[in-house]
């Protein structure tokens, strides 16, 4: 091959920030992703339906199997409409507290989209620079090839090309097949509208002022109002009298002077029921423990956000940084093909095309940290819980 087609050949495939020609918007794939998540199912609530027995039992006993001793008793412990009550609202505020753990399947749910999104968006940006670096390494290996003939390089500069060669075609195939599975035509994938690093700069610093944490405050008033429901059904329990009615029968016999029917009743001494006491008293320490645990998880939240938001901006002023860095090395690399048209030797051409690796390389590990920042910005979202607001929309999106 001539110097003049291979300038020729390396020109067309010069990098640059590269952009497949693409239709599929990447927040259609966002919402298919999020619909195609299996959602479990979930069985309906329970319900009860209360009597005035609390609970009733039949004994009997028999005297050396003499029929005509025999004894029969039903017992039972009646229920005040009050403690029916009671227990209905318990178990109201118990379904509730179901209601919310549901409810955090939606948020799992958006959670796993957003990371399919970033692999989605790696994995392609990955691709298009991958095929670009391709380009640069067969255009390297004819430049080595072509010097192996003149004998003007060693041969185990071509033999490690060739390897190269092979190892970014196999990342490129599987990347491809790793799209394959989150969308039947990952090459229809455009991200044009995806968010700048700039854009989320910009917004990280109005987010932090509003963040928030009311799943945290929600749940507290959930479990608060179970505890409240408990201690409620303990202290009536513990006022109710009457313990049990119990109605004995013993016979049959004919003998007048024994008696037949009899009528038990117990009753509970609320001053006397210690183990109400310690129950009611554990409850109490519970509100108190609940309370500690919600005051400390809400500083561990804050932290974590305060945490997330700094390191956000740390990643971003090395993007900037790296960003600036590559379109220098850009320019230098443009004036020196500049200077290539004048003088175009096979060792210049090498040399050049080993900046451009290096250049692509760099624009790789760019993209990286993007995706990073990226990652990073809705898992911060999500402590702020801007994330789950309703309806869902794609913060990643312009």
């Amino acid at each position: 091959m001539s110097i003049k087609v291979l300038i020729t050949t390396f020109f067309i495939y010069n990098i640059g920030f590269l952009y497949a020609q693409e239709s599929k918007n990447f927040n259609v794939l966002f919402f298919e992703i999020l619909e195609n998540k299996e959602t479990p199912l979930v069985e309906e609530d329970p319900d009860i339906k209360t009597t005035w027995i609390e609970s009733a039992e039949i004994r009997t006993e028999t005297d050396e199997f003499d029929f005509e001793r025999q004894r029969y008793a039903i017992r039972f412990s009646p229920s005040s409409k009050k403690y029916q009550q009671s227990i209905k609202s318990l178990l109201d505020a118990q379904k509730q507290k179901f209601g919310f753990q549901e409810n955090k399947l939606s948020r799992y749910k958006i959670n796993a989209a957003y990371d399919a999104l970033i692999s989605a968006y790696t994995m392609s940006q990955s691709i298009t620079l991958k095929d670009s670096l391709l380009n640069v390494l067969y255009d390297l290996e004819k430049v080595y090839y072509h010097e192996i003939q003149e004998k003007a390089t060693n041969i185990d500069d071509w033999l490690e090309i060739k390897s190269d060669i092979k190892e970014v075609q196999q990342e490129i195939l599987q990347h491809e097949n790793n799209l394959s599975a989150l969308s039947p035509s990952p090459v229809d994938i455009s991200w044009n509208r995806l968010v700048t690093v700039a854009d989320v700069k910009s917004k990280i610093t109005s987010t932090l002022s509003n963040a928030s944490i009311n799943s945290v405050q929600e749940e507290l008033q959930i479990d608060q109002e179970i505890l409240l429901k408990e201690l409620e059904l303990e202290k009536i329990e513990s006022k109710q009298i009457i313990d049990f009615i119990q109605f004995d029968y013993r016979g049959p016999h004919d003998d007048l002077l024994k008696e037949r029917f009899s009528v038990t009743a117990a009753f509970q001494l609320p001053f006397a029921n210690n183990n109400s006491r310690l129950k009611q008293a554990e409850l109490k320490l519970n509100q108190r423990e609940l309370l500690s645990e919600y005051n400390s998880n809400q500083l561990d939240i804050k932290n974590e956000q305060r945490e997330d938001f700094l390191d956000l901006q740390n990643d971003i002023a090395i993007y900037e940084f790296q960003d600036s860095r590559i379109k220098n090395l850009s320019e230098e690399i443009h004036a020196i093909e500049e200077e290539l048209k004048t003088n175009p030797t096979m060792r210049n051409i090498g040399m050049i095309l080993n900046l451009n690796i290096f250049l692509i390389q760099l624009k790789i590990d760019l993209y990286d940290l993007k995706a990073s920042i990226l990652d990073d910005y809705w898992k911060y979202l999500a402590t702020t819980e801007s994330l789950y607001a309703v309806p869902t929309v794609n913060h990643l999106m312009k």
